[in-house]
């Protein structure tokens, strides 16, 4: 018998036996980051995320196919610091370029769009409906700060000598190329006008001088060296100012046109191939950071190696056997390896005595208790242990019958002799004979009234009375218990010398579980260790009939 292997664990009742929870000692891994597990919940998300993306990168490349198509054009401008002007002071007059960036933010003024929307609104090459809207929508991107029908890019020095791109977009190639070519010449007739203002000034300057030279000269008082200084100085200013008036016929600004506007035949909007591109990279970039902090703050049971950093023994990961029937016949022997494993580490836990009692039980009433303790008595039977198997579920979810796991309805019953549920043998404790259900696995149910019988006190001498009678008829009494949420899992739990809280992967935290084994701790239970229920794992009496059918 297995029985007879050596404990490698203290006995129930040892200070050793009930380890305290681990409050961040050394070797606590909470902490750490888990490559293998970050991959392992990426996975899991890993078809949510691709389906995000797809459907993301579908929805805007629709989008995009319906927006109308927009063309550029660019034209060229460069500048220069050539002398334009004439003053009677100096030789020449040169109208200095504009600093790096003060350009664009003329472009951006109202004066040089209100002049360009008059010239939209004046072009012949422009239909009336085209020139309405795009005098509508300049306007109101230059009140809005943010042009984005007429742009400037400038590659120019310090001085502000280089070149400018005048690009203009349009929904046809001619409307982009009139519109660059509009806006160029704006550019370019401010720049002259400002060139036509300096002159101008000079110019005002002088005839406010000769007008000032004019009144001299008429004062009758004036003396004759006066009067020819006089004559001398207005001579000179007259000269001035014929010559500013030259200069004026000839002066440029600093901007000159270096290309005009080519017609671009393809559209450089939309693209809806690359911007589905773009959007599905950036949604499974940002679906998978997402999924990735989740996964890191997530303290969810999914594996031993999570139950272990709480600092209890595991015995044990019960793999599910899948849903459908050929998934079933392939995770067989998988099932079949789990639970004789868990069977053979419950065993050598347990050390060499016989008539032990082992409950167990779960943190909520819907654990699937039932079929894992089924099987696990039946693992045990096999390897040669005569089990009792106790149903003292007090929640009355899916029970343990008699005649769901193998036996006839006459060998269930009894054939008429003694008490078969344990409510009845709480009532009548000598007369309780629970059935054989298969070779090595006797059952008693839990009965209807149990739910009563169980949680009172009254009761505390039969239940007793049955654990001292049944642990020297039996190896092994395994008892499946409610949840630690009810009372009558502490009233039974402090009568056997074991207890197996069972886990299912993916539905608890790893603080519910602390939370779970220090109730169960304040209350008494020897916890013996825990063990892990793969969320694969089938629930009911299917999972228990076929463990109970390997069994015979």
């Amino acid at each position: 018998m297995i029985a007879d292997t050596p404990a490698l664990s203290p006995r129930p009742g040892d200070p050793a036996h009930r380890p305290e929870l681990p409050g961040g000692e050394p070797g606590d891994r909470r902490d750490e980051l888990d490559l293998a597990q970050l991959w392992s919940g990426l996975r899991r998300s890993l078809r949510w995320i691709l389906a995000a993306a797809v459907v993301g990168a579908g929805l805007t490349y629709l989008v995009s196919s319906q927006q109308p198509p927009v063309f550029e054009a660019t034209t060229t401008l460069s500048t220069s610091a050539l002398p334009v002007v004439t003053t009677a002071r100096d030789a020449v007059v040169t109208v200095p370029p504009l600093p790096p960036g003060a350009l664009e933010d003329v472009l951006s003024g109202a004066t040089i769009m209100e002049a360009l929307i008059g010239r939209v609104q004046r072009s012949p090459e422009l239909p009336a409906t085209r020139r309405a809207a795009l005098s509508e929508a300049l306007r109101a991107e230059y009140r809005q700060h943010a042009l984005r029908t007429v742009t400037l890019d400038s590659q120019v020095d310090g001085a502000g000598i280089g070149l400018y791109f005048l690009t203009a977009r349009g929904q046809s190639p001619s409307e982009a190329a009139v519109l660059a070519d509009l806006s160029a010449q704006t550019l370019v007739a401010w720049d002259q006008g400002r060139a036509v203002a300096t002159v101008t000034r000079d110019q005002g300057r002088v005839s406010a001088q000769l007008r000032d030279l004019q009144r001299q000269l008429a004062n009758p008082e004036l003396g004759s060296a006066q009067r020819q200084i006089l004559q001398a100085s207005q001579g000179s200013l007259q000269r001035a100012l014929a010559q500013i008036q030259v200069q004026r016929q000839g002066t440029s600004g600093s901007l000159e046109f270096l290309s005009s506007a080519v017609t671009a035949m393809t559209p450089v909007s939309p693209r809806p191939t690359r911007n589905a591109a773009v959007v599905g990279v950036v949604l499974v970039l940002l679906a998978g950071g997402v999924t990735a902090l989740r996964v890191v703050a997530d303290t969810t049971i999914r594996r031993e190696d999570d139950l272990r950093d709480l600092g209890w023994p595991v015995l044990g990961s019960v793999s599910g056997s899948g849903r459908s029937r050929r998934q079933r016949r392939a995770a067989a022997p998988d099932h079949a390896g789990s639970l004789g494993f868990l069977a053979v580490t419950l065993q050598r836990r347990l050390g060499p005595a016989t008539g032990q009692v082992v409950m167990v039980t779960a943190c909520a009433d819907d654990e699937d208790t039932a079929a894992l303790t089924t099987a696990l008595a039946s693992e045990l039977a096999r390897a040669g242990s005569r089990v009792l198997l106790v149903d003292a579920d007090v929640s009355g979810s899916d029970p343990i019958q008699a005649t769901e796991h193998g036996a006839a309805p006459q060998d269930a019953q009894g054939r008429g002799r003694g008490v078969q549920t344990l409510a009845h043998a709480l009532a009548d404790p000598s007369h309780a004979e629970p059935p054989e259900i298969t070779p090595g696995v006797h059952l008693l149910p839990a009965g209807r009234d149990l739910a009563l019988s169980l949680p009172t006190r009254q009761q505390d001498a039969a239940l007793d009375a049955l654990l001292t009678r049944w642990s020297t008829a039996y190896d092994l009494i395994l008892v499946r218990g409610s949840s630690l949420q009810r009372p009558a899992s502490v009233v039974l739990g402090a009568r056997v010398q074991h207890v197996l809280l069972v886990v299912r992967t993916g539905r608890w935290s790893a603080g519910a579980i602390r939370q779970s084994l220090v109730r169960a701790q304040g209350a008494g239970l020897a916890v013996t260790g825990l063990v892990l229920l793969d969320a694969g794992a089938p629930r009911g009496v299917r999972w228990a009939r076929r463990a109970t059918v390997q069994g015979r």
